[in-house]
């Protein structure tokens, strides 16, 4: 049995909200550094760090994408569990 948590009730209720201006907020720290993040971005460190964010993000997908194929594929209409 779950119980109730007020303060996720909450985050859920103005979760659209929060993410709005969290954007917001990322978007003024962006607009901001964009000199100093630009410099840290395009030195060789910056491009290993994007580099390695990259490949993760692609096999992130990768083993989203196979998970739903396994789960797809042994699927059985009919049987819960």
């Amino acid at each position: 049995m779950h119980t109730y948590n007020p303060v996720r009730s909450t985050l859920a209720y103005y979760s659209r909200e929060i993410r709005s201006l969290l954007l917001l907020a990322a978007a003024a720290a962006i607009f901001t550094y964009r000199q100093s993040i630009a410099a840290a971005i395009f030195s060789e460190k910056g491009m290993t760090v994007l580099l390695g964010l990259v490949l993760a993000g692609v096999l992130s997908l990768v083993i989203r994408i196979y998970y739903r194929v396994i789960v797809i594929r042994y699927y059985k209409p009919g049987k819960r569990g």
